[in-house]
């Protein structure tokens, strides 16, 4: 946990001691609705709400010091409780104090961003590392300008590694991610249409990623040369020697990679793995689905190799790799079939992989498919729902259904491809819908479950009677 002394807060975030009280704090806070005793709360906002409303909670729950940036209603009462730094903007004053408690830790950090797979990779970086090492890592895709800072504040001082995904919605983000992080290891998972929609093209969403090299030139670069747009990151650095150490991983060979893995064998339940960690040949089998897996293995096992561990240990903790909620989740139903569940995001490159994947896997039932809306895709929109349907008619299911305001488009993809089965399109959610499709379920079939987040197709699979789920 953080522990900072009033001076310490001062000198990193500036402002003005408006009353003192308490003079060390043990961790940060941030949401009134957790209990936060002897911490240090700092007042944010959102696009909905002013964290300025709720300091009387937060000191009810237990925080000892508060920074604000303006005085509520009931400031006078407030300063007669609780110590109370007044900073002319919270948001900056979380990143500083970030930064401030990175460089007083002195631990580590490794950043990953990318267009899909980061928060996978994060999640099996953490499994391989923790064997070996002390870490720290918030669950999750806590990876905005909130999120990186708060993940660097919630590591212990003691703490070896940090590891944190870095997202973003425009240019400079991870720029400024870096500066707050300073990692010494840094990646990108794959270059993708991903946010497309605010950047305007795949090459802004490239210069966008390729920020986190750029921005962290005395940190180990991890270079995917698998992914054209990550070997051009690659090749830049080479011809402008950039980067006193950089490492690659490949899912074919390439002479003088430094991780190549390949896929075996695939089922529902795991992928078998063959390769190559620092020159030390291995196989294991992983209890993950999906072959798009292998790059996020190869990210992670580059990392960990990365920080300092044996290949050897490596191989052995590969199987200890697990997917989190929403993420390729297999879960099992009431009616005997199964489900994968897949909600927390949704881009083209995400769902043609699960599509493969469905149609790749040998099962002895049917197999079933519902989509939500592919977000953030700006012009990109319609031809993308429209490719969407000619790709999941073309892939012998049993039956589709999708939901969301591009259906018209989806649909006309779908009826292009010949697909003549069961067909469900909604413009939203309809729970009749997800009645039907559970009554459809026996033992033996399959059924993938894949949109964006503000899709909550979790209300799908809660209807669906999942024998062992959490609705988050």
């Amino acid at each position: 946990m953080m522990v900072l002394s009033l001076a310490q807060v001062v000198q990193a975030v500036g402002g003005d001691i408006v009353s003192e009280f308490i003079s060390e704090f043990k961790g940060l806070a941030t949401d009134t609705r957790e209990k936060m005793p002897s911490k240090l709360f700092i007042a944010l906002r959102g696009e909905n709400f002013d964290a300025h409303e709720f300091l009387e909670k937060a000191v009810a729950q237990g925080a000892v010091a508060l920074i604000i940036d303006k005085e509520p209603d009931n400031f006078l009462e407030l300063k007669s409780q609780v110590t109370i730094i007044k900073v002319k903007d919270t948001l900056r004053a979380l990143q500083d104090l970030a930064l401030f408690w990175r460089r007083l830790a002195g631990f580590k950090v490794a950043a990953i961003t990318g267009s899909n797979g980061k928060t996978t990779t994060k999640q099996f970086c953490a499994d391989i590392l923790k064997t070996k090492f002390n870490i720290s890592y918030s669950e999750g895709s806590f990876n905005n300008h909130w999120g990186v800072p708060i993940t660097l504040l919630n590591a212990p001082k003691d703490a070896d590694l940090v590891i944190v995904e870095m997202g973003m919605n425009a240019k400079g983000e991870i720029k400024r991610l870096c500066e707050i992080a300073e990692p010494n290891i840094v990646l990108v998972t794959t270059v993708g249409y991903s946010h497309v929609g605010g950047l305007g093209s795949l090459e802004d969403v490239k210069e966008a990623k390729e920020e986190i090299y750029k921005y962290s030139p005395c940190s180990i670069a991890i270079f995917n040369v698998s992914n054209e747009h990550t070997m051009e990151m690659y090749e830049s650095a080479l011809a402008n020697n950039h980067f006193k150490k950089r490492m690659t991983f490949s899912n074919f060979s390439i002479e003088a990679c430094d991780v190549i893995l390949r896929m075996t064998a695939m089922d529902l339940h795991s992928l078998s793995v063959t390769g190559e960690i620092g020159g030390v040949e291995g196989q294991c089998t992983v209890p993950v689905f999906g072959r798009q897996n292998i790059n996020n293995l190869m990210a992670a096992a580059s990392i960990a190799f990365a920080a300092g561990m044996r290949p050897e240990d490596i191989w052995q903790a590969l199987p200890l790799c697990k997917t989190i909620w929403g993420r390729n989740q297999l879960l099992k139903l009431k009616s005997g079939a199964l489900a994968i569940f897949d909600g927390y995001n949704s881009n083209m490159e995400s769902v043609d992989a699960l599509v493969k994947n469905l149609y790749e896997v040998e099962i002895t039932g049917k197999k079933f498919i519902v989509l939500g809306e592919m977000f953030e895709l700006g012009f990109y929109t319609r031809s993308f729902h429209h490719q969407l349907g000619l790709l999941v008619g073309r892939s012998l299911l049993d039956y589709v259904w999708f939901m969301g305001p591009s259906f018209k488009d989806f649909k006309q993809g779908l009826e292009s491809s010949g697909f003549s089965k069961n067909i469900e399109i909604s413009e939203g959610y309809k729970e009749t819908l997800a009645t039907d499709l559970r009554n459809m379920l026996n033992e033996g079939d399959i059924v993938a479950i894949k949109g964006s987040r503000a899709m909550k197709l979790e209300r799908v699979l809660q209807v669906l009677e999942p024998v062992d789920f959490n609705p988050k």
